[in-house]
């Protein structure tokens, strides 16, 4: 991948194999690391040592962050197109127009789909 755009430095030209050091806007520079698979090891496990320290409300903060950050940026979207829906499906419901399933039926139906 050498000549390409590192998606996480955008460094051209580096091998994927390079890390930058030094902190960000002070004139960061780019080092050949033989394995970096060790470095991000090592700096995992520094990591990990340093969240250990915090309180269990740090970390659980840290983590909803963390599980947060791994959801899709329109999921606003998708929870309001969600309420809408069940709103709408409710609505339906009351006026006679579907009628609802018992739970048990509906996942024997998705059990007997999959096999």
């Amino acid at each position: 991948m050498v000549g390409r755009v590192c998606p996480r430095h955008g460094y051209r030209g580096r091998p994927l194999n390079s890390v930058v050091s030094g902190a960000q806007g002070s004139g960061a520079r780019i080092n050949h690391v033989a394995n970096p698979e060790m470095i991000v090891a090592r700096n995992f496990a520094e990591i990990q040592r340093e969240l250990s320290e915090l309180s269990p409300e740090q970390r659980a903060k840290l983590a909803l962050a963390l599980v947060e950050s791994l959801e899709p940026e329109d999921e606003g979207d998708i929870a309001e197109a969600w309420r809408l829906e069940v709103e709408q499906r409710y609505e339906r419901y009351k006026r006679g127009e579907i009628q609802a399933i018992p739970g048990d039926e509906v996942f024997a139906r998705v059990r007997s789909r999959l096999g």
